[in-house]
């Protein structure tokens, strides 16, 4: 009985791995085919603002100063997200805490998203694609948002996004100017006002209004994912529980033979 039950623990174990590996590199796949909302199909709509003062808030040690140049409103599919929250080498990250990289356009109307040689992914602030033969992506129809959020509701807004959404995204395309407080530091951030442009630079810099959610992706793996890890994350405590137990079972009988008469 304890042989087996050694067996079925490990088989439990061993089907946990396998799918929260199998989920982890399916779940934020954008490639299956979905029903494109109206709107991603349009290019992003940027317009003069009458009001451009700037405006200023303070956060972990830095000043910041937001500059607005447009109003701006895009759409599109989410195909790769950096999330700074957690992890960043620069506190000013905490007042961009998020990079959307998205494309729009012809190419999800093409079906050019659902190539599987199609790849994207995000580091130092940069979205980098790669794609095989054949395969029509359209630069102009891809950008990489910073996104500056300074509103608890839309940073909450934010965080549900997943790659594969088709979101919708508000606001205002500015230059940010980061002050740091100690040692009077600057930093600055220089917005592109532009889609068709490449390379540093490019990068439109938003000062975020609202988030919303036009079409979700296919989340299965995502709960696939999360009910495997939090499984793996309890398997390990739940063991040891019935380690002690099992060797206080053990004890006790042992105790009982050591009384019985001989």
């Amino acid at each position: 009985m304890e042989a087996m039950l050694k067996y079925l623990k490990l088989a439990l174990f061993c089907i946990l791995l396998a799918v929260f590996l199998i989920s982890f590199f399916y779940k934020d796949d954008f490639h299956r085919r979905t029903e494109i909302v109206p709107d991603a199909l349009n290019d992003p709509v940027q317009t003069d603002l009458k009001d451009k003062t700037p405006v200023t808030f303070e956060r972990d040690g830095y000043s910041y100063k937001v500059t607005p140049l447009y109003d701006y409103d895009i759409s599109g599919m989410l195909v790769h997200k950096n999330d700074y929250r957690f992890f960043s080498l620069d506190k000013v990250d905490n007042a961009i805490p998020f990079d959307f990289c998205m494309i729009w356009g012809q190419n999800l109307a093409t079906g050019t998203y659902e190539d599987s040689s199609l790849k994207f992914s995000q580091d130092s602030r940069f979205c980098n694609a790669t794609w095989g033969p054949g395969v029509g992506l359209k630069i102009s129809d891809v950008s990489n948002n910073h996104l500056i959020i300074n509103d608890d509701n839309v940073a909450k807004e934010a965080k549900n996004v997943s790659v594969g959404d088709q979101v919708r995204i508000k606001g205002e395309l500015v230059n940010l100017q980061a002050v740091r407080n100690d040692q009077q530091e600057t930093e600055t951030w220089h917005t592109s006002v532009t889609r068709d442009d490449t390379g540093a630079g490019a990068c439109e810099v938003i000062l975020v209004k609202d988030i919303e959610i036009l079409g979700k992706s296919d989340s299965s793996m995502r709960i696939l994912n999360k009910i495997a890890f939090w499984g793996l994350i309890l398997f390990i405590p739940v063991n040891i529980i019935w380690f002690f137990i099992n060797v206080s079972r053990k004890r006790k009988q042992i105790e009982k033979d050591d009384l019985l008469p001989y």
